[in-house]
């Protein structure tokens, strides 16, 4: 994610949404402030392709996987916030004319050094307060290193390395980390 446009006063989330869909740049939204999004690595595009690929085939029935065009919304109290996650699984009710979702199981972030730390704390903080949200995923693009989050674990922390199998509840499959990294690292 890109820096805050501090210059800008805060802005409703009304006003969010309609900047939105005459945006050429997508931005994401916190309690008020505006944040554009940053372009991606080559990296990062082979990872989120790679697990999308292995993802699609594996949805649960009545779910859809969604990529980083579909706007995630978190409630958190009196702060209303909405995402981009690189990938997410979503069950509910579908409207093909919505650009937001609220019912992810599954969300996956591909980290960069420049939103590392985003992601692992401000995003999983808010991520958490999804009801139906079963785990988190983040995916290191610089070395083979994956994290999963599970409610059903207390939220704590699951890292996996090259030699491993990550096994995602909320799918009911599992992958090698070495297959997904292997276009990157051979």
């Amino acid at each position: 994610m890109a820096q805050a446009q501090h210059s800008q006063p805060r802005i409703s989330p009304d006003d969010y949404l309609v900047g939105e869909t005459t945006s050429d740049v997508r931005h994401e939204f916190v309690d008020g402030l505006v944040f554009a999004m940053a372009g991606a690595s080559e990296g990062h595009g082979i990872l989120k392709l790679a697990l999308a690929v292995w993802l699609h085939g594996r949805v649960p029935p009545g779910c859809i996987l969604f990529d980083g065009d579909m706007k995630l919304k978190v409630e958190t109290g009196v702060d209303t916030r909405f995402y981009y996650p690189d990938l997410f699984i979503s069950c509910g009710a579908r409207d093909l004319k919505s650009h937001i979702r609220m019912d992810a199981i599954l969300i996956v972030e591909i980290l960069s050094p420049s939103t590392e730390r985003h992601d692992r704390y401000e995003k999983l903080a808010a991520y958490k307060t999804l009801p139906s949200l079963a785990e988190y995923v983040l995916i290191d693009q610089s070395i083979p290193s994956i994290d999963v989050y599970r409610r059903t674990h207390g939220w704590s922390r699951e890292s996996y390395g090259r030699g491993d199998a990550v096994v995602l509840e909320s799918v009911q499959h599992s992958f090698q980390v070495a297959g997904l990294y292997k276009d990157i690292f051979q």
